[in-house]
């Protein structure tokens, strides 16, 4: 096989050589024209302060067409952007190592939570005991959650750049992860309450009715901030389609985000019509359970679960689509590094 051509040598509109990988494709061509006129004088030398974006060393007066003299580089690569074939192969690699312990323990999850509830129903069925079942269950959660947490930990990791100039204030990656290691110790502490009030269940005890209602607040609470959490991981999994670049995926993002705000917000609403019809007319006011709005409060509730659940699909292909892209782009980082590319002849 004819080696590759190193990108230094290739002209200002071929695309950047892709791994010597069937399961890498060429990647998309760079925009040269998005470089600043100013950054070039006439002899196509850089003629201001740019780091390296592999090793941060600065490219002043270096050709655009050479290499970074201190790690061989191609200083192009520094001037096109931020996009993520250029970015650190291993940070790309824990986008995608991330997005997969999510993906992975979701889909577990709702298997093993569905095994568990037909195996619950067929020994009460059977008049057995189904503690080890539930014991089983909250082991499954307990699990699930950690899992998760490890997964938020690597597609909220920092970008690390060579150069202290280079680092963004990344206010939302900061929220994002914050947010979401946040529900952590929360559902614990929930499954930790949710055992007790299980194991001693008292449906005569007030103490047992307190716990149970305490529970019910925490696990609102915890979702409310894992809603919130997830707008943000949305808002970054958008910004990171865009240094692909991937106009689509971006766009479906962004249709997803204003999608759920949407119907959060009708759920909303929907919720504060009710709790005033009920405050002000009261449940036995004339119409109010008629079988009219019994029949329109059904078929929005029927409704919003159909979007909802449709939203859900399409977002875990999504997922799905965004781990492919960084998985892919983690190849092409790799390869841009000098020792990665095949060797010239």
């Amino acid at each position: 096989m004819a080696a590759m051509p190193d990108p230094s040598d290739l002209p200002a509109s071929a695309a950047i050589p892709a791994p010597p990988d069937e399961f890498y494709p060429n990647p998309p061509l760079v925009d040269y024209a998005g470089i600043p006129p100013e950054a070039l004088d006439e002899q196509q030398r850089i003629v201001c302060d740019l780091p390296c974006r592999s090793c941060g060393y600065n490219l002043f007066m270096i050709h655009s067409r050479a290499n970074c003299p201190e790690c061989g580089t191609a200083a192009h690569w520094s001037l096109v952007g931020d996009l993520l074939r250029f970015a650190d192969a291993e940070w790309v690699q824990a986008l995608a190592k991330g997005l997969a312990w999510l993906l992975v323990t979701t889909l577990l999850t709702f298997v093993l939570a569905f095994a568990v509830g037909i195996a619950a129903g067929g020994l009460a069925a059977t008049g057995n005991s189904t503690e080890i079942v539930e014991v089983f269950a909250f082991a499954i959660g307990i699990l699930g959650t950690l899992a998760a947490a490890y997964g938020y930990w690597l597609i909220t990791t920092p970008e690390p750049l060579p150069s202290p100039d280079l680092q963004p204030a990344d206010s939302v990656r900061r929220w994002t992860r914050g947010l979401l290691l946040t529900t952590i110790p929360i559902a614990l502490f929930s499954l930790a309450l949710e055992m007790v009030s299980t194991f001693t269940a008292d449906p005569t005890n007030p103490t047992w009715t307190t716990l149970d209602s305490i529970i019910t607040a925490i696990d609102t609470l915890n979702s409310l901030i894992i809603i919130a959490g997830w707008f943000c991981l949305a808002v970054i999994l958008r910004r990171l389609a865009r240094r692909a670049p991937h106009a689509g995926m971006a766009r479906e993002t962004t249709i997803q985000i204003w999608s759920w705000a949407s119907l959060l917000g009708l759920a909303f609403l929907s919720g504060v019509v009710i709790f005033a019809l009920v405050t002000f007319t009261g449940p036995n006011a004339p119409g109010f359970g008629g079988p009219g709005s019994t029949g329109l409060i059904a078929a929005l509730g029927c409704g919003g679960g159909l979007f909802a659940l449709a939203l859900g699909i399409w977002a875990l292909v999504l997922l799905i689509r965004y781990y492919n892209l960084f998985k892919k782009h983690a190849g092409y980082a790799r390869f841009r590094i000098p020792e990665h590319r095949p060797p010239r002849l």
